[in-house]
C-alpha cells in the first residue's frame, strides 16, 4: 500500500501478479512502482482528488484511477507498459484527464463509471502506435495531438460532442478513427492536415461539423474515410465562411463501407 510519505514509496515487482493500492492522496510524483514482467497481471488501484500525479510506474498492466469526487486523471509522462488505464468517479458528471498519452505508456484508455467528460492529450513526441480510447458514456470527448505524429482510435456513444485537437501541423499528419453505432455526433477540429475515419455500424449516424474547416482542414493533405455497414450524413454548420471549390482541392472523401454517405454544407 502506498503512503503519503514526502519522499515517495518504492516497490519492485517480479513475474508474480501484484495488487498495489493507493488510498486517497497517497499517489504522488515521487512514488516508484517497477515491475520486471510485461506479461503478468499487475493492478494498481488509486483513489485521487486531482489530476496532477505523475508517478514513475513500469509494467503495471492495469491501472484504475478512481476520483473520490468528480475529478480523476493522471500524467503518463513517467508511466510505461500499462495495457489498460481505467477512470471512474464516485459522483456523476465526472471529468477524467490524461496527459502524455502514448501507446508505450498506456495502450487503452477507458472512461468508466460517472465519467461525463474525457480529456486526452498526446505526449509531445507523438503516440508512436495507436492509442485506443473508449469513451463509453462520456458526452464530451476532447482528444488532442501534440507536435509529434499522433494516432488515436476512439469509441464514442450517441449524442457525444467530440473535439479533435490536431496540433501536429502540416509536417505531422494526425490520424483519428471514430467508432460509432449510429445516432448523433457533434465534431469539431482545427484547420490543419488530418486523416479521419468514421467507422459506423448498426444504425444511421448524423455528424454535425462545427465549421467547414472541421471537414476540409488543409485540403491538400486532409482525407476522410467512412467505413462500416450503416449510413453516415456529414452536416457542415453555417459558420459564415463560404466553402469554395478551391477549398476542396486535394481533399479526399472515400466511402469504404456498405452504407450511404451524404455531405450537406450549410453555407450562407
Amino acid at each position: 500500500m502506498l503512503t503519503n510519505s514526502s519522499t515517495g514509496d518504492s516497490f519492485v515487482g517480479t513475474a508474480n501478479n501484484y495488487l498495489f493500492t493507493a488510498a486517497v492522496g497517497t499517489l504522488q510524483d515521487a512514488d516508484t512502482i517497477l515491475d520486471s514482467s510485461s506479461t503478468d497481471a499487475d493492478i494498481l488501484n488509486a483513489e485521487v482528488t486531482s489530476i496532477t500525479a505523475a508517478p514513475r510506474i513500469q509494467n503495471v498492466e492495469t491501472i484504475n484511477v478512481n476520483g473520490k469526487y468528480v475529478t480523476t486523471g493522471i500524467d503518463l509522462e513517467s508511466i510505461s507498459g500499462t495495457t489498460t488505464l481505467n477512470f471512474n468517479t464516485a459522483i456523476a458528471n465526472g471529468t477524467a484527464t490524461v496527459d502524455n498519452a502514448a501507446s508505450l505508456n498506456a495502450l487503452n484508455i477507458v472512461a468508466g463509471s460517472n465519467i461525463a467528460t474525457l480529456n486526452v492529450e498526446a505526449t509531445a513526441s507523438g503516440t508512436r502506435d495507436t492509442v485506443y480510447v473508449d469513451a463509453n458514456a462520456a458526452t464530451t470527448v476532447n482528444v488532442d495531438g501534440d507536435t509529434g505524429t499522433d494516432t488515436f482510435d476512439i469509441t464514442v456513444a450517441d449524442e457525444a460532442s467530440v473535439t479533435l485537437g490536431l496540433n501536429g501541423g502540416t509536417k505531422n499528419l494526425d490520424t483519428y478513427t471514430l467508432n460509432t453505432m449510429g445516432g448523433d455526433l457533434t465534431l469539431d477540429g482545427n484547420a490543419v492536415a488530418k486523416t479521419v475515419t468514421i467507422n459506423n455500424t448498426t444504425a444511421a449516424l448524423e455528424v454535425a461539423l462545427t465549421d467547414n474547416q472541421t471537414l476540409i482542414g488543409d485540403g491538400d493533405t486532409s482525407s476522410w474515410d467512412i467505413t462500416g455497414d450503416a449510413d453516415v450524413k456529414l452536416v457542415v454548420a453555417d459558420d459564415g465562411v463560404t466553402t469554395s471549390a478551391a477549398d476542396l482541392d486535394g481533399f479526399a472523401l472515400t466511402n469504404s463501407g456498405t452504407g450511404t454517405v451524404t455531405v450537406e454544407v450549410q453555407d450562407t
